[in-house]
């Protein structure tokens, strides 16, 4: 970090996922999460979860044909894997198998999933390690059906911002649309991540810098150099 004092520029380096250099307010995104609710384990909790299921393969299905539209075949095979994710046979059939040992839908489908993204995090390959974010925000789809709650959010400013995110999750990359979203921050992210396939099919600059979501809250005024791999705080414009 470069710069002390009071008004005065505060530039942090990092590494640029995609090129480009704009400016726009900060809107610090966290995902919703309740933890798991009480489930009347009276009620088929296996129909519960395939319910669940069909109700994200729909949501995904309506993202697949609005991105073979608006971004290209490239952002319309990502959510189209995200389908497969779902209701992958591994993944629904260890949870069947927690759902008939007593466990809700929820905790079972919950509790599949990470086991599956543990085991993704223990490859050495780097190309299957960066389809963890792609398991996670496939499998948390579910979960936001299971307990009712829209999974996906619109992003509609009234001027220029950039998101800032632990992580880059491909619907919430589907989601930033000019001029609303300009550009993003995030904790953790790769080149070849598909979020960074997202973020390049809709020219949206992007920056990795560890640590990130702890130094910017919302309408902080920053200029962020996806070549550079730079974000610049700017206090003047923080009013």
């Amino acid at each position: 970090m470069i710069g002390t004092g009071v008004g005065k520029m505060y530039v942090m380096k990092g590494y640029g996922i995609t090129r480009g250099a704009v400016s726009g307010r900060i809107f610090v995104y966290r995902p919703t999460s309740g933890g798991e609710p009480a489930f009347d384990l009276s009620i088929n909790q296996s129909e519960v979860l395939q319910k669940a299921i069909e109700r994200s393969v729909a949501d995904l299905e309506k993202d697949v044909s609005e991105s073979r539209t608006a971004d290209g075949d490239a952002v319309r095979m990502v959510f189209e894997a995200h389908k497969l994710m779902v209701n992958d046979p591994l993944l629904v059939d260890a949870a069947l198998a927690l759902i008939d040992a007593g466990a809700s839908a929820y905790h079972a489908y919950k509790t599949a999933s990470e086991q599956i993204v543990s085991q993704f995090r223990l490859l050495t390959n780097d190309y299957m390690r960066n389809r963890v974010i792609d398991i996670i925000d496939a499998t948390d789809r579910v979960l936001h059906a299971l307990v009712a709650v829209e999974y996906e959010r619109e992003f509609n400013f009234l001027e220029p911002h950039i998101i800032v995110m632990d992580q880059m999750r491909p619907s919430v990359i589907r989601n930033c649309h000019k001029p609303h979203v300009v550009g993003f921050i995030v904790e953790s992210g790769a080149y070849d991540q598909h979020s960074s396939l997202i973020a390049r099919a809709k020219d949206i600059p992007g920056v990795v810098i560890p640590g990130i979501t702890k130094l910017l809250q919302d309408g902080d005024y920053v200029t962020i150099d996806g070549t550079a791999g730079t974000v610049v705080i700017d206090p003047k414009r923080d009013c």
